[in-house]
């Protein structure tokens, strides 16, 4: 990975490359797998961001045009190039969205009514085939294909490995039986199963409103081939909601106006919350704060099925 941080002066050139005039070229702290700055050109405003491996923005700016064919409301991709001369990265300029993101939402009246919206929304993407499960390999520019053939092959290897140290964390042999038997039906249920797009970061910082309106979606940076329910299952294990708002349940009746969920789909949600917890405990090992959140969170989604 490319760690160091490209030269603002050689951003401002990329980026002037596509805009004749722009002002308040800026480092924003939004998106992780990418570097992101804001700038404005006549009364608009604009994201460029920039690869920080050497891959490209190809696949995911396929990804956005077929998402706002299928009415998905996601930044508009303006530009893009493989690898932009000055910056020896990849590199694209998006269109922004309009408002800001839910957590920052100060009124709480409209909350349930975006969330539908969002349920909606993510529906939509959830709904796009993926040639196999795990990260949306980015060195293929045409064909989304996930890094494993099978759910299994993509995840068994890491949550074995932390099933075995779950005890040392606390967790007491009755939770060990209750997360051993949930990610093993987890195992089954992905038995001979098709992959599908998920968005892989979908929580309320990348849900966007403005006036109390649902205006979009954004951050497809952590884009994965996984279970239909992946991105309900991560929404379900991070969110917490406001005192009186139910918010889970506003989300899943829009998704519900796209893809019929039954009993047992709200049962393996909560199966694959727990399953997705599991394997983040696996991820963040060596960073003890992200241990310490995901730890958390993950007794909390095992209280939910016991």
């Amino acid at each position: 990975m490319n760690t160091e941080e490209p030269n603002l002066l050689f951003v401002r050139q990329a980026v002037e490359k596509y805009f004749a005039s722009i002002d308040e070229l800026e480092r924003v702290l939004e998106g992780g797998s990418t570097y992101v700055y804001r700038f404005r050109s006549m009364t608009e405003t604009f994201y460029a961001r920039i690869m920080k491996e050497e891959e490209s923005f190809a696949i995911e700016v396929k990804i956005h045009e077929m998402l706002i064919k299928s009415g998905v409301q996601v930044p508009k991709v303006v530009c893009f190039e493989h690898k932009n001369e000055l910056l020896g990265l990849s590199f694209m300029i998006v269109e922004e969205i309009e408002g800001s993101c839910m957590e920052s939402m100060s009124e709480k009246k409209d909350f349930e009514h975006i969330l539908h919206q969002a349920g909606k929304q993510i529906a939509l993407v959830n709904q796009i085939k993926v040639d196999g499960f795990g990260w949306v390999n980015r060195k293929v520019h045409h064909d989304l294909i996930g890094e494993s053939d099978s759910f299994r092959g993509f995840y068994d290897e890491l949550i074995t490995t932390v099933i075995s140290g779950l005890p040392q964390s606390g967790f007491t042999d009755t939770e060990m039986k209750v997360i051993n038997d949930s990610l093993e039906m987890v195992f089954s249920n992905m038995n001979d199963t098709d992959a599908y797009l998920v968005h892989g970061d979908f929580d309320l910082t990348h849900i966007f409103c403005n006036k109390g309106r649902y205006t979009g979606i954004i951050d497809f940076g952590e884009i994965m081939g996984n279970s239909r329910f992946y991105d309900l299952a991560h929404f379900r294990f991070h969110t917490d909601f406001p005192k009186g708002i139910n918010g889970m349940d506003a989300l899943l009746n829009g998704y519900r106006e796209i893809y019929k969920l039954t009993e047992k789909d709200i049962f393996d949600i909560d199966l694959l919350a727990l399953f997705f917890g599991v394997w983040k405990l696996g991820k963040t090992l060596s960073r003890p704060n992200l241990y310490k959140y995901f730890l958390g969170k993950t007794k909390t989604q095992l209280e939910r099925l016991r």
